[in-house]
């Protein structure tokens, strides 16, 4: 790790201050983490191409729009979209892939957010780090960063899956274009569960703690979004589920109608905040040794 070798040269030359070297902790994020990350990204390809590459003929989105209309608000729910819609290339790949593969993405973003501060102070490693001169608010911010282009890595991964499957079929017609705009749309969603993980990191004491309290916000989030889309547009229940973040995670939106600009800006100045609350957290606790 750069910054392990840091910490010998800072031993064996404790008088000796040097500048905190910046990227140096965005490049080690980015090494150590790229590998997993890298099979990440081929499972979700695979996953993609897989539900592309499953339908055999035009037929199928019949019988597909048969299925979920039997389900009734149930898919309505899960999809917040109809039955019709269903029936549709676009409907069928916001179904089968965007609405339940983003629940994979939330579980790498819970794990890289846990990893950035207190998987290190359990191990007993940060103090070490921090002894260095490198300012706190440094490697909060590397690290995020970092695990921002990790994620868009899943995302471009996810694509070529989709655009592999799409090229395997003869069933299928989709824009390349929108395909591409909705694998982006996992980032927003991706980055505020990163964001609000990271923020739990620096306000609880232990690993276990903030994973329970993270998944209970994510499922929680989740089921609000769910009864608010079945409950329909004029409902109270609707109302509250603008709270979810799940809201503005909406697939169906980007491929019916290409990037919703609104959702993504809103998630993402959540994140903005979350992080500068955690920088602001982080820098005032007392590190566990």
């Amino acid at each position: 790790m750069a910054y392990q070798q840091a910490q010998l040269t800072h031993k064996s030359h404790p008088d000796v201050v040097r500048p905190p070297v910046i990227g140096a902790v965005f490049m080690e994020t980015l090494r150590r983490q790229f590998r997993p990350t890298l099979y990440w990204g081929v499972g979700f390809a695979a996953m993609a191409f897989m539900v592309l590459a499953i339908i055999p003929d035009a037929e199928f989105f019949k019988l597909y729009q048969q299925v979920a209309s039997a389900l009734g608000g149930f898919f309505e729910g899960f999809l917040g979209a109809d039955a019709a819609y269903a029936a549709t290339p676009e409907g069928y790949v916001s179904a089968e892939f965007f609405s339940w593969i983003i629940f994979l993405l939330v579980i790498y973003a819970v794990i890289a957010g846990i990893r950035i501060t207190i998987t290190d102070e359990e191990d007993g490693n940060l103090d070490l780090v921090l002894s260095l001169p490198l300012p706190r608010w440094q490697l909060i911010v590397e690290q995020f960063l970092a695990y921002i282009v990790l994620i868009g890595v899943i995302c471009i991964l996810a694509f070529l899956g989709l655009l592999s499957g799409q090229l395997a079929v003869d069933a299928l017609s989709v824009s390349l274009f929108r395909l591409f705009e909705a694998a982006l749309n996992f980032m927003p969603f991706a980055i505020v569960v990163l964001a609000m993980t990271l923020f739990l990191s620096t306000v609880m004491r232990r690993r276990s703690m903030v994973t329970r309290f993270a998944s209970i916000l994510v499922v929680g989030a989740y089921i609000l979004e769910f009864f608010g889309r079945m409950a329909g547009e004029q409902s109270i229940v609707h109302q509250v589920s603008k709270f979810s973040f799940y809201h503005y995670y909406d697939p169906v939106a980007v491929m019916q109608f290409g990037w919703q600009w609104g959702n993504a800006g809103l998630l993402l100045l959540s994140s903005v905040v979350l992080v500068l609350l955690a920088i602001w957290f982080f820098n005032r606790r007392d590190i566990a040794v």
